[in-house]
């Protein structure tokens, strides 16, 4: 009996101590001390007088214990918000302050609101060198809402019930050309723009706004000369540069009301 009791203590003795085992997800097996598990990864340590490792939470199966218990890993964890800086709503809706020339608005302002994933649908009022202009128009964003998208707006010149005054180069009728005060009626015009965007993010709510593009006039005649004179080459370049339509630029700064 007692040769028995001998054999079982020594077989006790030298029988390993069963350590933690991390079942990674590619099949290996590491035998630690499992130090603790967080929200990305699974501390761990191979020996007392080694330092302790970690293990991605994402490629860790499970953990076996050395009580025999066995844990199943979830995906890492989401981060908690800091306390008392809740994360602001992605921004669907920007009301935008618009200067440019050629723009859909001019002087003016427009509402871009998100209606699916990369597209928004667009409208503004404002105030240009044809008179008072509305626009209604589509934009896609590659990564919305900031950074590049594409744009088609339908811009609205109301004209000028007034005639207006300007002094330009004629035609006297008799050969010669000379500088006179011009009187024009100012038709309204619809131009459809087709425009590049870049805006940049100043913080999730805030976005400034760059635009270029170009401008087609839908009215062949935007203007009116009232008078028996006719404008030089000169002239007619000056109009056509003033009137609605060709090269589109503008700036703007925009914030999300929704």
């Amino acid at each position: 009996m007692r040769h028995f009791f001998l054999v079982l203590a020594a077989a006790l003795f030298i029988m390993p101590v069963r350590a933690d085992e991390i079942h990674m997800k590619d099949g290996t097996v590491i035998p630690c001390k499992v130090l603790r598990v967080t929200a990305e990864n699974v501390e761990y340590s191979l020996g007392e007088d080694q330092p302790f490792d970690i293990a991605p939470r994402g490629k860790v199966a499970k953990i076996v214990y050395e009580s025999g218990k066995t844990v199943v890993m979830s995906a890492p964890l989401e981060k908690k918000a800091e306390p008392g800086a809740p994360a602001l709503p992605p921004a669907a809706t920007f009301l935008e302050i618009e200067a440019g020339w050629n723009s859909n608005t001019g002087l003016g302002l427009k509402i871009d609101h998100l209606v699916v994933n990369n597209a928004s649908i667009e409208a503004g009022l404002g105030l240009g060198a044809w008179g008072f202009k509305a626009s209604g128009g589509a934009r896609y964003y590659f990564a919305p809402p900031f950074r590049h998208s594409l744009g088609a707006a339908l811009s609205y010149s109301f004209g000028s019930s007034q005639d207006v005054t300007v002094k330009l180069e004629v035609n006297d009728g008799f050969g010669g050309v000379e500088e006179d005060s011009v009187d024009f009626s100012i038709n309204p015009c619809a131009v459809v723009n087709l425009t590049y965007a870049y805006d940049v993010k100043l913080n999730p709510r805030f976005k400034f706004c760059l635009e270029a593009g170009y401008g087609i006039s839908l009215n062949s005649e935007p203007y009116t000369l009232q008078d028996a004179r006719t404008l030089t080459k000169k002239s007619r370049q000056v109009m056509d540069i003033v009137a609605p339509g060709g090269v589109v630029v503008s700036l703007g700064l925009g914030f999300a009301i929704f």
